[in-house]
């Protein structure tokens, strides 16, 4: 590391890790009519599905070298002052290689499917003939589970491998799907977990995919009471992908259940375009080199983590733990969290935040992890270390900024005042303008690109559509997605 450009680059090393968790249980029930359930159904707590092996201690891990994610840990500033100081940010990029495995990982999936009554007609179509393109793509190494939901959810298909018989079976009830009822986005979510938690395995990839066109109206219905349920799942050791088709579904909710789950969310404008965002989803998780990806963040003595932006956070003994995900070949992500520094003795370096990554490279089929330290040089004054700031993580702290007065933009425009929507993105782009200078952040920096893009799609969008058009629906989801993919760092 440099300490004086407080700049860290690792490689990550290999590590002996091994989590199994306990099975779940689902009672598959065939497809019949549906009787509605009360819409405060209680649902089982998805912790209670069988005993966790407790997580092996990193500090007793032996350490050797891996080969799938490379990691770079960036402070904002290169100095910091013997006074308080709260404008330090650590960067924490991982970058996946190019390179694919030999073999790919085995998948452990539950597709769960929208049959409410919004669905009928092309878009059940399309649902049914997406579910089957996703089932053919898979061999008999791969375990799927099918569940579909409306005021109630059915497990139409326990999990089951994809031999020719499962993959008949499978078919069978795809076909059978049909729509007609309510939106249980809540009961579909715990039966497709339920699902995949059976067969619960480090060696595979597991996931639940949920696929909605609506609002959730059964069940549990609010953002944040999903959100929680998805972050549970995550906590067990599965991921969450969001696939919201239309125009008409939670753009917010949708997102907030895949950051939560570690998994993707994708918006999906028409019917036709399906087929592809399935196909999308199986050739990632085919292309997988590291899963379980998460940052372990520790501050020094004397140093608070203030927020985490764009990536869900656990509290843990000493810190907050990262919840990554799974990682593609050359996939690239980006964490920011902010610092506050208490007075600290005029010493020559100072540590300051402590990063522990741990996946399964599955490059070598291995579990690694790494630790590196971020450490600044200690000045007598705040504008020394002011002066010694890194443009390029100022340039990404201000991408993040922007995104969340994109999101006020947004809900201005949505509840229909078109007009201070207009005003309020104005005095972003002059905000933006007067950072780029403070900052001295140059035209071609990488995040002040996704920046300009976001701010002149946003404008687009308020000064030719009606609020409440399809259009602006349509536009609004859209935005949704990018800015997940943004506060992320995501490469598409």
């Amino acid at each position: 590391m440099r300490t004086f450009a407080a700049f860290a680059v690792v490689t990550i090393a290999l590590v002996g890790l091994a989590v199994m968790l306990g099975e779940g249980e689902s009672q598959a029930v065939p497809t019949a009519p549906t009787t509605p359930q009360p819409p405060n159904h209680p649902l089982p707590d998805i912790n209670d599905d069988g005993p966790d092996r407790p997580e092996i201690p990193f500090a007793e891990l032996e350490t050797a070298e891996g080969t799938a994610l490379d990691i770079e840990a960036r402070l904002s500033h290169a100095m910091v002052p013997t006074t308080r100081f709260d404008e330090v940010y650590a960067q924490v990029e991982i970058q996946a290689t190019e390179e694919l495995p030999e073999a790919r990982a085995p998948l452990n999936v539950s597709l769960v499917i929208d049959r409410s009554g919004s669905m009928r007609g092309d878009a059940m179509a399309q649902a049914r003939d997406a579910a089957r393109t996703f089932v053919d793509a898979l061999d008999s190494q791969d375990r799927v589970a099918l569940v579909s939901f409306d005021n109630r959810s059915i497990v139409e298909v326990e999990s089951t491998r994809v031999d020719e018989m499962g993959r008949q079976r499978l078919h069978r009830a795809i076909d059978a799907i049909n729509a007609g009822g309510t939106t249980n986005i809540s009961g579909g979510l715990r039966d497709g977990y339920q699902q995949v938690q059976k067969n619960n395995d480090p060696e595979m990839l597991n996931r639940v995919v949920l696929m909605t066109d609506g609002i959730p109206n059964v069940g549990i219905t609010t953002e944040d009471g999903l959100a929680a349920k998805t972050a549970e799942i995550r906590r067990n050791g599965v991921t969450v992908t969001a696939l919201g088709f239309g125009t008409q579904y939670d753009a917010d909710l949708m997102a907030a259940m895949a950051t939560e789950g570690a998994g993707n969310f994708r918006h999906i404008g028409d019917a036709a375009d399906l087929e592809l965002a399935f196909a999308d989803e199986i050739s990632d998780l085919q292309k997988t080199v590291a899963s379980g990806v998460t940052l372990e963040l520790e501050p020094a003595e004397g140093v608070e983590i203030e927020r985490v932006y764009g990536f869900s956070s656990d509290e843990i003994e000493g810190g907050h733990r990262l919840s990554i995900g799974e990682l593609q070949s050359e996939a690239r992500r980006s964490a920011v969290v902010k610092l506050s520094i208490d007075e600290g003795r005029a010493d020559e370096e100072r540590q300051l935040l402590d990063v522990r990554a741990r996946y399964v490279d599955r490059l070598i089929g291995e579990s690694v992890g790494h630790q590196l330290s971020t450490s600044a040089d200690v000045v007598a004054s705040a504008a020394e270390a002011r002066r010694s700031l890194d443009s390029g993580v100022m340039s990404r702290v201000e991408e993040l900024r922007t995104q969340e007065s994109i999101r006020e933009v947004i809900d201005l425009y949505a509840s229909g005042d078109r007009q201070q929507a207009e005003r309020r993105l104005e005095r972003e782009q002059e905000r933006i303008q007067r950072r780029r200078r403070h900052y001295a952040i140059p035209d071609d920096d990488k995040s002040a690109g996704r920046v300009d893009d976001a701010v002149q799609r946003i404008g687009s969008t308020v000064r030719n559509f009606d609020p409440f058009s399809e259009a602006a629906r349509d536009s609004i989801a859209v935005e949704a997605e990018e800015a997940m993919i943004s506060t992320q760092g995501r490469s598409k």
